[in-house]
């Protein structure tokens, strides 16, 4: 990401390498495929399809099959196949006269489906707007899905050059004052470890070296104060604060935060900031009592030992039985006919 004032977009997202995800893998679900693609084994034709779906979705659409083929790194052939069958369900459209694809009418019904389902976004969406009008500032709404983040709830600014996120994207957790409050307040074993296998993956995701006991003290210290900020971390040139949304149960929800540009957002200014950023999480946090976690963070660590799960919300399927050996099968004797 860089700051690109007068334009209109601000802080373009970042154009980096950033972790792939594969098909099937509950951690990934809502990425928005602005990774490049793990090319050490090719996928099955869903995954395929996925990763074409999931690409023509990020920031370089629309794209040829050409494009898409040199950006996935697989046959054109097969990346033709899985848009065809993408465009035989309305999930991409081809311009016939350019020959470039993009995200189709049925994506709405996909993304309505999830947001009508999904409380936290409706109860969000009008206390983010207020947030960001109180501060000026681009507001969002996050939630943790394995050890990455996904933006559920965006409110942008006014203002040229803002800090801009995606809804739906996919922002590492070991990076930014929504990921550190995300796991400061998870109460999940072996979240910060895994996190921090996440970023010694992925350096190019952080500004500076990460370093696990730095990272674990800086996390009690969020604990112990109730909110996280963030400077030049993710982003140079970017700051950040952010508090935890929980239910009644006190689980957490989610992280609501504000994002601006250091040029615009001083130290002073920021922390002047965190009174309000504190009190419309809590306002959220009444308003959120009978919320459930959000689905789709059920992820395993190493550091994990037995069913621990880095989730509660998925509960974990037991192991299947190990089958018993059938006895053998007696064939019938052939009967002789006597001619």
């Amino acid at each position: 990401m860089s700051l690109t004032p007068g334009c209109g977009c601000g802080i373009m997202p970042y154009s980096g390498t950033s972790s792939q995800f594969k098909a099937g893998s509950l951690v990934t679900l809502a990425s928005a495929g602005s990774g490049t693609p793990d090319r050490r084994r090719r996928p099955s034709p869903v995954g395929l399809a996925l990763d074409v779906l999931l690409t023509v979705a990020g920031p370089k659409q629309p794209m040829t099959v050409r494009e898409l083929s040199n950006h996935l790194g697989w046959p054109r052939s097969s990346v033709h196949r899985a848009m065809a069958v993408l465009e035989s369900y309305g999930l991409l459209v081809k311009d016939q006269a350019s020959q470039l694809y993009q995200l189709g009418p049925r994506v709405l019904m996909l993304a309505s489906g999830f947001l009508s389902r999904h409380d936290l976004v409706s109860l969000g969406t009008p206390v983010a707007n207020s947030l960001r009008d109180r501060l000026d500032e681009t507001t969002s709404l996050q939630v943790r899905v394995g050890v990455r983040r996904v933006p559920i709830v965006i409110a942008e600014c006014s203002h040229e050059l803002r800090h801009v996120l995606r809804a739906g994207g996919s922002y590492p957790l070991f990076a930014g004052a929504a990921g550190k409050v995300l796991v400061a307040f998870g109460g999940i074993p072996g979240l910060a470890e895994a996190v921090f296998e996440d970023a010694s993956r992925h350096p190019e995701e952080f500004s500076r070296r990460f370093d696990l006991g730095v990272y674990m003290e800086e996390l009690a210290l969020i604990r112990q104060k109730g909110y996280a900020t963030s400077w030049n971390e993710r982003v140079q040139g970017s700051v950040g604060v952010a508090a935890p949304v929980f239910n009644s149960r006190g689980q957490l929800l989610g992280a609501l935060a504000v994002h601006g540009p250091t040029v615009r957002v001083t130290q002073e200014l920021l922390n002047s900031s965190i009174p309000a950023v504190l009190e419309t999480a809590q306002a959220l946090s009444a308003l959120a009592t009978n919320v459930s976690p959000p689905l789709g963070d059920h992820f395993k660590s190493s550091h994990m030992s037995g069913n621990q799960s880095l989730g509660p919300s998925i509960p974990l399927q037991s192991k299947p039985r190990p089958r018993q050996p059938s006895a053998p099968r007696r064939r019938p004797r052939r009967k002789e006919v006597q001619g």
